[in-house]
């Protein structure tokens, strides 16, 4: 190893080539480049050299997107081994951009609470150390994190202080590409709040650059377009881009990416009423996931497989028993709206086990302000198929209404039918628990009214009469 300018420009622009590169959806590419950035500095290494003075800076550059393209390819013990080598060497000045490195392994891997507190912590370092390009990577990256857990609004936030270094930097090398993550990740954050049309458009906008500069990005655009269009109802659209998606994720050796395809796939199929398909790539999505030792990502995957079952019929006591464990699990994990879906799943498992005391204990009293439409109707269905199942029509009705009030309500917000059709196997299993009980009653009035929203769910259109009567 030895310390000269043409050395350190060529460690520089290897580095730089390697953090596009995998920020493009090529980690092997950027692997090879930063692996050879490491052999220029002399890495692995103990101290620095007496004669060169950037060296802790490049050094702790360097180990950071070394451990974020292992991590990327598979190698999560590495890549933190490398984070703790760098963490031997790194400088004051170069803290805030080792903590956003760390943070961005531990999301890798699963362990969001960790990669969390790391971003806030190197949030205020890079601001102060002038760092913009690292510091809107990091309020991307924290954005993410935010959506996971379902917090939307301190991820918006995120985006938008993200937008406002990049208009205030517009000379720095890298920032067109995080514009059109950050639309990206509007994008994302537009299917949390079920406004399908304006993720649409965030996803286009940001479709413009990865096909001229980011090509490896696109198959990742492709999975969230299809949970855009999964929310949106339209399960057959969004299993075509994800078999599409899934052919290149292979190639690109993008192993998180590919294991969430695989997963929204499983919910593809799921919501087309496929159970059995929905089962094999949620079993196959959670082998991937634990495999990178993503025990987060893997417990999404467990839920899915079990859902699977539920609505196959198959191993209802299982179901009821593991969904209730998973609750807790998830709950640990900071998924918070997963956590709910669980532990309603175990409830609806319970009533059809005939436990209605303990399906009735699983099921919150309240909706959650925060929790997202699926769940608010998942556990007005819970609510009804227990009221059907106790003898009180009087309780279906009112929760089967509710759950098709708020639902209609969603729907409204959008002008095109395509787009209103968010949620439908929920809305017409909401209108089937009320006709249902509607028919047990065998009043000709009300099993009309209820046949009037059942067809109304079918054919997605507003039912001739409104659900105006509080015993129907």
């Amino acid at each position: 190893m030895v310390a000269s300018a043409k050395v350190e420009d060529r460690v520089r622009d290897l580095h730089r080539r390697a953090v596009a590169a995998t920020n493009d959806g090529q980690p092997v590419v950027g692997g090879r480049l930063i692996r050879s950035a490491a052999r220029l500095l002399g890495l692995p290494a103990t101290k620095p050299p007496p004669d060169w003075p950037s060296w802790p800076d490049l050094a702790t550059r360097v180990l950071g997107t070394y451990a974020a393209v292992e991590t990327a390819l598979g190698n999560s013990a590495r890549g933190l081994a490398l984070l703790d080598e760098a963490d031997v060497l790194v400088s004051d000045a170069g803290r805030g951009i080792l903590r956003q490195q760390r943070g961005l392994v531990l999301i890798l891997i699963g362990r969001m609470d960790e990669a969390l507190v790391c971003f806030d912590e190197a949030i205020p370092l890079l601001r102060q150390a002038g760092e913009f390009v690292v510091l809107a990577r990091t309020l991307l990256n924290r954005a993410m994190l935010h959506q996971y857990a379902g917090r939307v609004r301190p991820a918006l936030a995120d985006l938008d202080q993200c937008e406002q270094i990049g208009a205030g930097q517009t000379e720095e090398e890298g920032l067109a590409r995080i514009f059109a993550k950050a639309a990206h990740g509007r994008g994302q954050a537009r299917v949390l709040t079920g406004d399908i049309p304006g993720a649409l458009r965030d996803f286009d906008a940001a479709s413009g650059f990865y096909a001229e500069q980011s090509v490896g990005m696109l198959p990742v655009l492709a999975v969230d377009k299809a949970r855009a269009l999964l929310a949106a109802g339209l399960p057959q659209e969004a299993a075509a881009e994800l078999d599409a998606a899934l052919e290149q994720f292979p190639r690109l050796r993008m192993n998180q990416e590919h294991a969430e395809a695989e997963l929204t796939r499983a919910l593809a199929a799921l919501a087309a009423g496929e159970p059995s398909t929905a089962r094999s790539w949620a079993v196959r999505a959670e082998r991937r996931f634990r495999r990178r030792d993503n025990e987060t990502w893997a417990a999404v995957a467990q839920l899915t497989v079990l859902r699977a079952d539920f609505a196959a019929g198959r191993r209802i006591a299982r179901v009821a028993a593991e969904a209730t464990a998973l609750a807790g699990r998830l709950t640990g994990l900071g998924l918070r709206n997963d956590a709910e879906i669980a532990a309603l799943l175990a409830a609806r498992a319970r009533i059809v086990l005939g436990d209605l005391d303990g399906a009735r204990a699983a099921i919150a009293p309240r909706d959650r302000r925060t929790a997202p439409l699926e769940n608010r109707l998942v556990r007005r269905l819970a609510l009804a198929e227990l009221g059907a199942a106790s003898g009180h029509r009087r309780i279906t009705f009112a929760n089967a209404r509710a759950g098709l009030t708020q639902l209609q309500r969603h729907r409204s917000r959008f002008g095109s039918v395509d787009l209103q059709t968010g949620t439908t196997s929920l809305g017409k299993e909401l209108a089937d628990a009320g006709l249902t009980a509607a028919m047990a009653q065998r009043s000709p009035g009300v099993v009309f009214r209820w046949l009037d929203r059942s067809r109304a769910q079918a054919f997605r259109f507003r039912p001739v009469r409104p659900p105006t009567h509080p015993g129907t």
